[in-house]
């Protein structure tokens, strides 16, 4: 399972879009896709399952499940 971190306020609103560098890193070298699920990390050290909505190159739409244990 693959591992990103996200800043704590961008995690607030669902799904979560992630947009720019990191999209192009979770759609072109991790190539990633929907339906895949990835483990998000946040500064405070707080590690959360998400599950993959959508993926392009510009933008991965994510939907947090649950905190990962």
């Amino acid at each position: 399972m693959h591992r990103i971190f996200l800043h704590e306020l961008s995690l607030l609103k669902q799904p979560v879009v992630i947009r720019g560098e990191k999209a192009h890193y979770l759609f072109s070298v991790l190539r990633c896709k929907a339906g895949e699920r990835l483990i998000v990390t946040d500064e405070k050290g707080r590690s959360y399952t998400a599950q993959i909505l959508s993926a392009s190159k510009k933008e991965v739409a994510i939907e947090i499940t649950g905190d990962y244990t």
